[in-house]
């Protein structure tokens, strides 16, 4: 665990953003070598506006990675000729299995968006040259569901921590609130960016000990919320409130949340990362 905290969600979201446009910038010159300097920034950023910063970061990293292979061999990276896409997918395919599919698909998003001409170098040879590659890739291999004893005990020590709150350690607060947090991205199969990033606090919906706990992602806040058909458009998030077990371990996690001062509008995220001292920062936790 770090020692010192990062930036708070809102200023480090911006800062993501704003280094990823920037490279963004850089790869729009070479693209569009006739466009002004003075235009080109706001041109980038109002053109991506409704891309999200991971996307970006992906079909930039692709443009990098082809525009360094042309400067390490002296060739001029732009405009793009079909001898030297084959080139450059020949290459990536031999380097990384992914990487020339990638850089097709990066070839795309910037045709698409900065209304390039580019659709004649998709072609049937351009994609059987970079599924090449993917041969090579080796079996994707998910991870395996926790099992439900797991869980269970992941339960039972979130309800027993509450049971007890006001005499817990700041490490035993700590630690409850990170696995309730687990148990909410399992019971209601969330991202765990989105459930991290949301800034709303879960509200319980109980009668009789039956019942959900529930919360909502804003625009922003998940990975389907940033299009513009999605604009405003909340993601619903719900799960059992007594799980696997049968206990409460949801009223549980809220009620050690409250012990650790955590407030998710005051503190830009559901999940703070956890430092060393067992203290929470500023920072949103990462994955």
């Amino acid at each position: 665990m770090r020692a010192k905290s990062g930036p708070p969600p809102p200023l480090a979201d911006n800062a993501a953003r704003e280094k990823v446009l920037q490279r963004w910038i850089g790869i729009a010159r070479v693209l569009k070598p006739k466009a002004s300097s003075a235009d080109l920034g706001l041109m980038v950023k109002e053109t991506l506006e409704t891309k999200a910063a991971g996307t970006l970061q992906s079909r930039a990293s692709s443009w990098m990675l082809y525009l360094g292979w042309c400067r390490g061999l002296g060739f001029s990276p732009w405009p793009l000729e079909e001898d030297q896409l084959h080139a450059y997918l020949r290459n990536a395919a031999a380097s990384a299995p992914t990487r020339a599919p990638k850089f097709l698909e990066s070839v795309g998003f910037a045709a698409h968006h900065f209304g390039l001409r580019l659709d004649h170098l998709v072609t049937a040879r351009a994609r059987g040259i970079a599924q090449g590659g993917m041969k090579r890739k080796r079996e994707l291999t998910k991870m395996l569901p926790f099992p439900a004893a797991v869980v269970t005990a992941w339960e039972e020590k979130v309800v027993e921590q509450a049971a007890k709150v006001d005499t817990l350690s700041p490490k035993e607060v700590a630690i409850g609130v990170v696995t309730g947090f687990f148990l909410w991205l399992v019971h209601g199969r969330l991202r765990f960016a989105d459930a991290a990033r949301t800034t709303t606090e879960p509200k319980l919906d109980v009668t009789e000990g039956e019942g959900y706990v529930e919360n909502e992602a804003k625009r922003g806040q998940h990975k389907t919320g940033h299009g513009a058909r999605r604009a405003g458009r909340l993601l619903p998030q719900v799960a059992i409130a007594t799980g696997v077990s049968g206990r409460p371990w949801a009223e549980s996690w809220l009620l050690l949340r409250v012990r650790a001062g955590l407030f998710a509008s005051a503190d830009g995220s559901l999940q703070p990362e956890l430092l060393s001292g067992w203290r929470f920062g500023a920072g949103r936790m990462r994955s």
